[in-house]
C-alpha cells in the first residue's frame, strides 16, 4: 500500500499529521468505531476535539480513502477502503474478518435483472468463530 502521505495527496487532501494518524490507527486495528478511534488518537493529540475527527473520517469517507462498514448489533465502524470483501462477524467475541468471495457475476446479474446499477454493498455473514466453537464445545 501506498504511504498514507500519497493516499492523502492522490485524493487532494492536506496530509496532516491528525489524517496520517486516523489513518494509521485504523489500519492497524482492521476495524474501529468512532469511540475507540478517538481514546486512541488522544493519547497523540490531547487537543483533538471530536467534531475535527468527525469532520477528517466524513473527508476521507468521501474521497473513497475509508469505508463505513455497518454490522449487526454493533456501532459503525471505520476500515480503510480495500479490494471488495465480505465480514466475517462472531456472535460471541465481536471478531470480525475480512474475506474475498468472488460476487461479481451475481452482481451484474442482479444488475441486469432488475434494471440495477450496484454502486456498493456490505455483505456480513454472522456466526461463531473457529476460538469460540471450541469454547463452546467445552
Amino acid at each position: 500500500m501506498s504511504s498514507y502521505q500519497e493516499i492523502l495527496q492522490n485524493n487532494n487532501l492536506k496530509a496532516t499529521h491528525q489524517r496520517i494518524a486516523i489513518l494509521e490507527a485504523i489500519d492497524h486495528a482492521g476495524h474501529i468505531d468512532v469511540d475507540k478511534l478517538f481514546k486512541n488518537l488522544r493519547k497523540h493529540f490531547p487537543t483533538l476535539a471530536l467534531g475535527t475527527m468527525y469532520r477528517n473520517l466524513s473527508e476521507m469517507s468521501d474521497k473513497h480513502i475509508l469505508l463505513e462498514v455497518t454490522l449487526p448489533g454493533q456501532k459503525v465502524k471505520y476500515e480503510l477502503k480495500k479490494e471488495p470483501h465480505i465480514h466475517l462477524v462472531c456472535n460471541w467475541c465481536g471478531k470480525i474478518e475480512d474475506r474475498i468471495l468472488d460476487i461479481e457475476d451475481k452482481i451484474k446479474e442482479c444488475e441486469e435483472e432488475n434494471d440495477f446499477t450496484v454502486l456498493d454493498s456490505n455483505i456480513v455473514f454472522t456466526g461463531l468463530c473457529k476460538k469460540c466453537q471450541d469454547q463452546k464445545k467445552v
